[in-house]
């Protein structure tokens, strides 16, 4: 039987543990990760998935947006992060063998690997880079086509679509299956007429409870978490001779974005359109000229990411040219040189350090659990 003395302590103990976890709530999620290291009782309140859900509710991804980071992909086999408006490039070590980002979804990545640069078997992992607490999801010897689905702020868990190809039969049927991560389990729903050896996958975004696909065909691939899909009809682009067309799609502030880069030598343009919120059809958001830095520049160019504030003054675009990475807002029409890197030891004169078509990906710090 405890003493009074003994049970007044246990109070006092409890009343200072719901007094840290009040401060940590205020923290980013960045510097929870270094505080885990001071002492096992921190480590082990901040380790928690009831603490990591408050967290993660404490801080809405959609604050204010201006202050957006991503994980840039370059030629070379490293990367970095754009912190907000740093003025520097902070590199990053994913610690697991040759990775290629597939997507990313409100905080966490999924990741395609091989342990080899030639390597046959593909390694499909879901990765917090925040955390760097990863889970591997599936083997295979062919490529996969994937979507993940996560909305902290609906729930801790993620679930993750997957059509494979199907050699067994010779219909070739593609089979789908669902990874649910409340349970660890993987469930097969059935075939689907998705073939992910039919076209290149450009790019892949969460959205409004579904997950989009930009791919080599004229379509868009919506998604949901079940495995129903259906077809958008992309914005009809106007060819112009000569003119170098780059196509997005971009999530940004609560709204699916779709963004085409007209280049050409002398005549750069770039149009961003915003789906209904009922995904119903487009509306053009924004367009931009980049003809004050096109002339010289030509076709070296590409972009890395859209940002939208709740004010327009704080909407912008984020694209990277030879040497540096700049901003363009759209109510301003004014560029501005974010990050410079021409002394960098990666940086190669006249030429892009980061791909084309998947040369960023949305960095969020989250808590969550994989």
């Amino acid at each position: 039987m405890s003493s009074p003395m003994q049970s007044s302590a246990a109070a006092i103990i409890g009343r200072i543990d719901d007094l840290l976890i009040d401060i940590f709530l205020f923290l980013p999620a960045r510097s929870l990760v270094r505080f885990k290291l001071v002492s096992k009782h921190w480590c082990s309140l901040i380790s928690t998935h009831s603490f990591a859900r408050l967290h993660i509710l404490h801080h809405p991804r959609r604050c204010p947006e201006p202050q957006k980071s991503f994980i840039l992909s370059g030629w070379f086999p490293q990367f970095f992060i754009c912190h907000g408006f740093s003025r520097r490039l902070v590199r990053f070590n994913f610690r697991l063998p040759h990775v290629k980002i597939l997507q990313s979804c409100n905080g966490l990545l999924l990741l395609e690997c091989r342990h080899s640069p030639f390597g046959t078997t593909l390694v499909y992992t879901i990765l917090n880079p925040t955390t760097m607490q990863s889970r591997i999801l599936i083997k295979r010897e062919a490529p996969l086509l994937l979507g993940l689905f996560f909305d902290p702020c609906k729930s801790p868990y993620y679930r993750v679509v997957c059509f494979e190809k199907n050699y067994r039969h010779r219909d070739l049927a593609n089979t789908l299956s669902v990874f649910d991560s409340q349970t660890n389990t993987w469930k097969e729903e059935g075939t689907s007429p998705i073939r992910p050896d039919k076209f290149t996958i450009h790019s892949v975004v969460y959205w409004n409870n579904s997950v989009y696909i930009l791919g080599s065909h004229h379509w868009l691939i919506s998604l949901s978490s079940d495995g129903n899909y259906r077809y958008i009809k992309r914005p009809r682009i106007g060819h112009r001779d000569g003119a170098e067309i780059r196509k997005y799609i971009m999530e940004a502030n609560g709204h699916l974005h779709y963004l085409v880069l007209s280049l050409m030598a002398k005549d750069t343009y770039l149009v961003v359109y915003k789906m209904r919120h009922d995904g119903s059809g487009w509306l053009i958001k924004y367009t931009a000229s980049f003809n004050p830095i096109s002339v010289v520049r030509s076709f070296k160019c590409c972009l890395i990411g859209l940002v939208r504030g709740d004010k327009e003054e704080d909407s912008m675009v984020v694209f990277h040219m030879p040497g540096k990475i700049m901003v363009y807002r759209f109510l301003e029409r004014t560029f501005k040189v974010l990050v410079n890197f021409k002394t960098e030891d990666y940086y190669e004169e006249g030429e892009l350090q980061f791909g084309l078509t998947k040369p960023a990906f949305p960095f969020i710090e989250t808590l969550a659990h994989v």
